[in-house]
C-alpha cells in the first residue's frame, strides 16, 4: 500500500462510520494530507471525485489501488481549474443523500457537482430556522440552501441565478424531495441588476443566503463580478431586505477574501465547516443576526468532530 493509500484508508475508514451514523454519505475523505500529494478526494457515496492540483500526478496504478481501498463504482479525475465550455451530461447523474435530503449530482463536465460538501452544517442549521420564513437565496447555484429551507417549513423561498441551467436543476432537486415549484419562486436573474429592482419594490425577507463566486466575468452579466471589490454595496443593499429580526447568511470560498470592517456580520466559520474540511479547501462564514442572536450549529444530531478521526 502506497504512503497516499495508507492516509486515505485510515481516514475513509473514520469518517465514514461517522457520516452514516449522522445521515450523510458524502465526505471529503482526502484534502491535501500529504505534502508530497496535493490533491482533495471526495466521497459521494461510493463514487469519488479526484481534484488535482498544480504539480499532483496521477497514476493508473494509483487509480486502481484508490477504487480497491474504498470499494468505488467510479472514480473521476480532474484538474483543478475548470475546463471551458464542458457540457454536463444528464444522464451521468446520479442522486445522493444527506439528512434525509436529496441532490442530484454528477461528477462528470463541470469542476462543480451541484453539491458543495463544505456547507453540510449550514444546510442543516437553515432547515432548523426556516419555519414560516421568506427565504432568499442568491447565487442559488442548484438550489441545496433552498431546498433545506424549504423542507424546513419555510413559508417560501426564492432562488435567484444567472444560470438557467442551475435553477433547472434546483427544480429537480425540488421534485426530489417531494416538494412543489409553488409558491417558491426560481428567478432567471443577474443578482447586481435585480437587487435594486427588489429594493424600489420593497421585497423583504427574514432570512437571505448569499453564497457567491469569487470572480466571473459572464457575458451575460453587465459588468465584472469581484467579489472583494463589490461585496460592501452589496451586502449593504441585501441588509435593507431583511425584516425586522431577519438573519443574513453571507459565504465565500476564497481565502484571500477580507470582509468590510464596516460591516457589522459575525464569522461564523468555526460553526459551519465540518470536521471532513477543518484542513481546509472549504469556505468562510459570516451571519448577520439584527436580534444579535449567536447561531448554535454544534447541535446532538450532527457531532462537529468524529470519534477516532485522525489528527
Amino acid at each position: 500500500m502506497t504512503m497516499l493509500g495508507d492516509r486515505i484508508a485510515k481516514n475513509a475508514r473514520h469518517l465514514r462510520k461517522w457520516g452514516r451514523r449522522q445521515g450523510f454519505c458524502c465526505l471529503r475523505l482526502y484534502n491535501h494530507d500529504i505534502p508530497e500529494y496535493p490533491l482533495t478526494i471526495d466521497d459521494y457515496q461510493g463514487r469519488a471525485l479526484v481534484t488535482l492540483s498544480e504539480g499532483a500526478s496521477w497514476s493508473a496504478e494509483l487509480e486502481q489501488e484508490m477504487v480497491t481501498l474504498l470499494d468505488l463504482k467510479e472514480i473521476v479525475v480532474k484538474n483543478r481549474a475548470p475546463r471551458e465550455g464542458t457540457q454536463l451530461q444528464p444522464e451521468q447523474s446520479f442522486v445522493v443523500e444527506e439528512h434525509g435530503m436529496k441532490f442530484e449530482v454528477n461528477l462528470h463536465g463541470h469542476h462543480d457537482t451541484g453539491l458543495f460538501l463544505d456547507h453540510r452544517l449550514t444546510r442543516a442549521w437553515l432547515r432548523q430556522q426556516a419555519a414560516g420564513a421568506e427565504v432568499l437565496n442568491l447565487f442559488c447555484y442548484t438550489g441545496s440552501f433552498s431546498v433545506a429551507a424549504a423542507l424546513g417549513g419555510a413559508a417560501r423561498v426564492t432562488s435567484v441565478d444567472l444560470s438557467n441551467t442551475y435553477l433547472d436543476w434546483a427544480g429537480r432537486n425540488f421534485i426530489l424531495n417531494g416538494l412543489p415549484h409553488r409558491p417558491h419562486l426560481f428567478v432567471q436573474a443577474d443578482v447586481l441588476q435585480w437587487l435594486p429592482h427588489a429594493l424600489d419594490a420593497q421585497q423583504r425577507y427574514d432570512m437571505v443566503i448569499c453564497d457567491p463566486p469569487t470572480f466571473s466575468n459572464s457575458k451575460r452579466m453587465k459588468q465584472t463580478f469581484d467579489l472583494q471589490k463589490l461585496h460592501l454595496s452589496l451586502l449593504t443593499g441585501l441588509k435593507r431586505l431583511l425584516r425586522p429580526g431577519g438573519q443574513l447568511i453571507f459565504s465565500c470560498n476564497d481565502t484571500r477574501f477580507r470582509l468590510d470592517p464596516a460591516l457589522a456580520f459575525q464569522e461564523i466559520t468555526g460553526r459551519t465547516q465540518s470536521e471532513d474540511f477543518r484542513r481546509g479547501g472549504g469556505h468562510r462564514c459570516w451571519l448577520l443576526d439584527t436580534k444579535g442572536r449567536s447561531p448554535d450549529l454544534a447541535t446532538p444530531a450532527i457531532p462537529r468532530r468524529p470519534p477516532g478521526h485522525p489528527s
